[in-house]
């Protein structure tokens, strides 16, 4: 009986389910007032990008790692339908639920199909890592929290891409912990192909946040302001507690959009508003991978 139960479809009505619960719980559906539409309407393009190559990059992981060669529908359906999974506390689905659709269309192990979802997972958090770096430059903050972050990004760096820092890593887990763990790492040679499609994804975010802050904000803002989304969202990401970074985005996005010269009143609208703006582009691709999905089974059912 639980063989013939379908997790990923479970997967996506669980995290819809969630998606709502925490809307109706936060005040995040605010309407915003727009000064300049046309700058609005680009801020949506390029959203909507950034989502599509955020699947593409799922898929780029899995044909490097010459695991199974998805088409660009299928990075699509498999990212897209899984995307609420975010919202689930815990975040256990958000590397999961992708790899169950591969699982159950092409019968491939689940572990390793997770494996890869959390190679794709770490590489887009160290991408958006890198590119949220210019931040510090443009914001004055204490030496105390530069050496903490800068320390952080070097152990990151070294965590995805050193085996020789895995292999101490792992040796002491098992140690201490009694526990054997794995976790994917990065050569340089396999960066040089993967990381341009992830870097394609957060340049499209974080422009389409730049234009988003200065369709709704009178004066001028500065381009450094797009860079912030990235490195908010990366905490955000982090935050394992909190339901799809709800609360913990907003709040370093309003740190940091003061520290860039903002008015406090104008960092905390784009902070609301960008949770709207956001999951416009969830809901966006979620539909179009609903609806690639369903043109698939169409397909299938000609042939028999």
């Amino acid at each position: 009986m639980i063989k013939n139960i379908n997790f990923f479809k479970l997967s996506v009505y669980i995290s819809i389910s969630f998606l709502l619960l925490f809307l109706y719980k936060s005040d995040y559906l605010v309407i915003p007032n727009i000064l300049n539409i046309n700058r609005f309407i680009i801020s949506f393009i390029f959203l909507f990008l950034g989502f599509i190559f955020s699947c593409e990059n799922w898929r780029v992981v899995l044909k490097q790692d010459k695991v199974v060669e998805l088409s660009v529908k299928e990075g699509i359906i498999s990212n897209g339908l899984s995307i609420f999974t975010k919202y689930i506390p815990g975040k256990v689905l958000t590397v999961f639920s992708r790899a169950l659709y591969v699982q159950k269309k092409y019968n491939f192990p689940i572990k390793k199909l997770a494996f890869e979802s959390l190679k794709t997972q770490l590489i887009s958090l160290w991408v958006g890592l890198i590119i949220g770096i210019y931040i510090f430059f443009q914001v004055e903050l204490t030496l105390s929290l530069n050496i903490v972050v800068f320390v952080f990004i070097i152990f990151f760096s070294l965590f995805l891409f050193s085996k020789y820092f895995k292999h101490k890593l792992v040796a002491l887990v098992n140690k201490f912990l009694k526990k054997d763990i794995d976790y994917p790492v990065l050569t340089f040679k396999e960066a040089l192909k993967l990381l341009p499609s992830f870097f394609i994804n957060w340049v499209f975010w974080c422009l389409g946040f730049y234009f988003l802050s200065s369709s709704i904000i009178a004066y001028d803002v500065p381009l450094s302001v797009g860079f912030s989304f990235a490195l908010a969202c990366v905490v955000a990401v982090l935050a394992l507690i909190a339901p799809g970074g709800i609360g913990v985005r907003e709040g370093v996005l309003i740190t940091i959009l003061i520290g860039i010269g903002l008015e406090k009143q104008d960092a905390v609208s784009i902070s609301v508003i960008s949770r709207l703006w956001f999951l416009v582009g969830e809901v966006f691709i979620f539909i179009l991978a609903s609806i690639l999905s369903i043109t698939d089974k169409d397909k299938k059912t000609e042939r028999k």
